[in-house]
């Protein structure tokens, strides 16, 4: 009986969902910024608990006023903050793919395999996280390599307890054989590398005394986790802000990328921050670097800028971030 009351004073202050889905769309981007080719380009995002369709709609226009694209929401309807939370743990612990999970799994594999896409950007935030991930599962089963390649994923306050992100397999040249229909490669004639991974870019900010990050990403993340964690698939690059709070646009997005008059500012305190190369941000981790907290032994690693690291710092005001190595070679190495 109380979820049911619930589920109708829910009903009765957000109103009908009209569609699972939702657009941001950007104003026109000034002639001082870089020409985007948006037709080779599709950008998601999947918000978090406790967000109505206003709610989702700030979060989507923020998001195409920083980056200049057009976004689709793909929306994670609100239950009321108990049942959102109940949700997240049948999500995340017991891995159930709920309706908003599977409808975002078909579109966005139907834009991976679009031959007309280049690029397929994921946003996701706190619960969206959770979605995210168990979306990028499925995704591995179904989606080819090659396909799966043209996805990046960036994050903020998620709430997942995984994140895969499956090894590149790659034939010999030498010993390479003619492709068959549903024939795969001998396996002594494959060859995995590793440190070369499908999803070429993935990345995570995390506030620090976020709650939800702290339960999440903070918790199973192998380059933050405590010992116990090191051995936990969360893949991708964790940079972090010594600040709290958890809403995107608030405690994220307005500290991160900084905005005046519509424009992202060049320069604001979080990506002017210096970090090393891991993206660690804490005094002790530049100046001690291995040696015991309190020594005046300074590490010799190299100290740059966090946004020299940041990807997605890349593609504020309508720009696109430099070619990796990787992508640029990519598609002249064999992949199976």
């Amino acid at each position: 009986m109380f979820a049911i009351s619930h589920r109708l004073l829910c009903r009765l202050l957000n109103g009908p969902q009209h569609s699972r889905f939702q657009t941001g769309i950007p104003p026109e981007r000034n002639a001082g910024n870089e020409a985007v080719q948006l037709s080779a380009e599709q950008w998601f995002f999947i918000n978090g608990i406790a967000t109505g369709q206003n709610w989702l709609q700030s979060n989507l226009d923020r998001l195409a006023l920083t980056f200049r694209r057009e976004m689709i929401g793909i929306r994670n309807p609100t239950k009321g903050i108990l049942f959102d939370l109940i949700e997240c743990l049948v999500q995340r612990d017991l891995n159930y793919r709920t309706g908003d999970i599977r409808a975002g799994c078909v579109v966005i594999k139907e834009a991976l395999e679009s031959p007309r896409l280049q690029k397929v950007v994921l946003i996701l935030h706190s619960q969206g996280g959770i979605e995210g991930s168990a979306i990028i599962d499925w995704l591995c089963a179904d989606v080819s390599d090659s396909a799966l390649a043209k996805l990046e994923v960036y994050t903020f306050g998620n709430a997942a307890r995984h994140f895969n992100n499956p090894i590149r397999y790659f034939a010999h040249p030498q010993n390479r054989i003619p492709h068959v229909a549903n024939r795969p490669q001998p396996l002594n004639l494959i060859e995995s590398r590793p440190s070369e991974r499908v999803i070429r870019h993935i990345e995570h900010y995390a506030n620090e005394d976020d709650f939800v990050a702290k339960i999440g990403v903070l918790k199973f993340s192998p380059s933050v986790a405590k010992k116990s964690m090191k051995v936990n698939p969360f893949h991708g690059a964790v940079y972090t802000r010594k600040a709290t709070g958890h809403l995107l646009n608030q405690h994220y997005l307005d500290f991160m990328f900084e905005m005046k008059d519509g424009i992202v500012q060049e320069s604001n305190p979080f990506m002017d921050s210096l970090v090393d190369s891991n993206g660690a941000v804490s005094e002790e981790a530049l100046c001690n670097g291995d040696a015991a907290i309190g020594s005046n032994v300074c590490t010799t690693r190299q100290v740059v800028a966090m946004k020299s690291l940041s990807r997605l710092w890349g593609y504020r005001n309508g720009r696109t971030p430099a070619m990796s190595a990787s992508e640029a070679h990519g598609e002249s190495r064999g992949t199976w």
